[in-house]
Order: structure tokens, then sequence, then C-alpha cells
């Protein structure tokens, strides 16, 4: 496994837990446990918990922001592209808040730091 896909598989395993238990729940242990991984491997690419919350907030912006680069992207008129971007921009975060259980109230709590 590559590094790049390594490290996308301990965001993904750690948005997953996160979501299910809390972020104050969930350890470094619990992560690296969970994703198969060993711990040395997971300080390799996070120094912390913190350091790995803010990579899974990073990854929800990430696809936030491939979908909206989608519908800019469109040869639309620019009102109906105004119109797909807050649409698809709010389906986005609801889709976010669904997904992530548990993860939401803190991506929530820190939105300042994620605008």
């Amino acid at each position: 496994m590559s590094v790049s896909k390594t490290r996308q598989k301990l965001v993904e395993v750690a948005r997953q837990m996160f979501a299910k238990n809390g972020i104050a729940n969930t350890t470094m242990n619990d992560i690296a446990l969970a994703s198969g991984k060993g711990r040395r491997t997971l300080y390799t690419y996070f120094k912390s918990k913190e350091d790995v919350y803010t990579a899974v907030i990073e990854s929800e912006l990430e696809r936030l922001s491939d979908k909206l680069d989608e519908v800019a992207a469109k040869k639309i008129r620019p009102q109906d592209k105004i119109i797909e971007l807050i649409y698809t921009h709010l389906s986005s975060i609801r889709e976010t808040v669904v997904r992530n259980g548990n993860l939401r109230a803190e991506f929530f709590r820190n939105i300042w730091t994620v605008e």
C-alpha cells in the first residue's frame, strides 16, 4: 500500500471511529487497531489525535470542494450555476452530518476553524 493510500485508510478509519464513538472516546491505539496498522505507522503520519481529527475535517472539506468544483465547471447560465452551487453545498453538508454521526458535534463546534 502506498504512502498516500495508507494515510487515506488511516483517515477513513479514524472518521468512522470518531463518528461512531466520538472523538473523546477514540484513542490513537483504537485507530491503529481498527486500521490493521501498527501504532508506529499511525504516528509516522500523525503526531496526535488532534492531527488525525484535522485530517478528517480536511478530507470532508475536500469532498465538498470537489462537488462544488464539478458544478462550477458546468456550462450553464450563471444564475442556474449559483442555484446549483447553493443546493450542492447544502446537500453536501447534510450528507456530511448524516455520514459522520457523533463527529458532527465536534465538526460544528469547531466550525470557525473549518471556515
